[in-house]
């Protein structure tokens, strides 16, 4: 069962030269969520780090830490 309480890291990065241009990327380190917005956004600059190291430029990141849908299909 999935804690509602708890933030997960995601990243949205996208290439013109890419194919499919945008991808969406999770944390595979605690992928069940972090319990603070702090420590999830610690992660997600961690995350950003080894991209910008592995992945060629021209591309552009979106990050978000953001907490489960409830079963009304809203995020909350």
């Amino acid at each position: 069962m999935v804690d509602l309480n708890m933030f997960f890291a995601i990243i949205l990065l996208c290439s013109p030269i890419a194919n499919p241009s945008c991808i969406e990327i999770h944390d595979m380190i605690q992928p069940q969520g972090y319990k603070t917005i702090e420590k999830c956004q610690t992660r997600l600059s961690e995350m950003m780090w080894n991209i910008r190291n592995t992945i060629p430029v021209p591309h552009s990141m979106t990050i978000k830490c953001i907490k489960k849908e409830n079963n009304n299909g809203r995020t909350i």
